[in-house]
């Protein structure tokens, strides 16, 4: 279990579930208010349909609200390995290239 539960398997994904964790604990509370007075309330709903339907929005509405926010955090404070070899995905800026030999080495 240690082997695979402290790993890493896309960056992305993890990325996404580690902040949004975080981000679901600071702003359930206002998307459950937000579904029970605009949804939940109005239409009188009983007990087990509202609870699917207050657990499914809520994730559902914590996960897309954040998504905006990491990819706009990405585009203006982009990651120190972008940042710092200026460009592909792999870390490469070009300068790790093997030098190219001349006629007669």
């Amino acid at each position: 279990m240690q082997h695979i539960a402290n790993s890493k398997f896309n960056k992305w994904v993890y990325k996404f579930f580690v902040g949004n964790s975080l981000y679901a604990y600071l702003s359930h509370y206002f998307w459950i208010i937000l579904i029970a007075v605009g949804i939940i309330r109005p239409y009188k709903m009983d007990f087990l349909p509202g609870l699917a339907i207050m657990l499914l929005l809520v994730n559902l509405l914590i996960a897309v609200t954040y998504a905006p926010f990491i990819l706009a955090y990405e585009f203006f404070f982009p990651p120190p390995e972008d940042r710092d070899n200026g460009g592909d995905k792999k870390g490469n800026n070009g300068g790790d290239k093997k030098p190219k030999k001349k006629k007669g080495d």
